[in-house]
């Protein structure tokens, strides 16, 4: 909804096609999607296929996303009670060469935002300020980078 690109992908050369996996949209509104050739003048028949899967939830066990040069990010969303006192635990189980990055919120409010760095795990206090979901999202801009991230809440 704010002009901002979300995705993209050309996977340019023969025998490839581009694809965006794992995109979140985070707000309502709409959005739009821009296919164009690669090479300016080429043309053809194309097909899009958009499909939806549930938002993965992260109450009563740990949750574990791949990130790779095709899939991102990933977000997890728990139910948060207004008042306690939740502790996030981010573990990297395989690569992650470079510095994924951590970002919870609810609602408009970040309650945290924090890079993993070349550290193995991270251990997030988080104070829950209103009743309601809270997400938790990784993300991993560099191309080619592959990540095994594993998420748990206790509280």
């Amino acid at each position: 909804p704010s002009g901002t690109v979300i995705a993209s992908d050309d996977d340019s050369g023969v025998g490839f096609d581009p694809e965006l996996l794992g995109i979140v949209l985070t707000e309502d509104g709409t959005y739009s999607l821009l296919v164009q050739p690669y090479i300016i003048g080429d043309s053809g028949d194309f097909t899009v296929s958009i499909s939806t899967s549930d938002i993965m939830k992260l109450n009563d066990e740990s949750l574990t996303v791949r990130l790779s040069d095709k899939t991102f990010s990933a977000v997890g969303i728990f139910e948060g009670v207004a008042g306690e006192t939740v502790l996030l635990s981010v573990r990297v189980i395989a690569g992650a060469e470079r510095e994924p990055y951590i970002t919870v919120t609810q609602g408009e409010t970040v309650l945290a935002i924090q890079s993993i760095g070349s550290i193995k795990r991270i251990l997030l206090e988080l104070d829950i300020p209103a009743d309601g979901p809270v997400q938790v999202s990784v993300e991993n801009f560099e191309t080619g980078d592959n990540a095994v991230i594993e998420f748990s809440i206790e509280r």
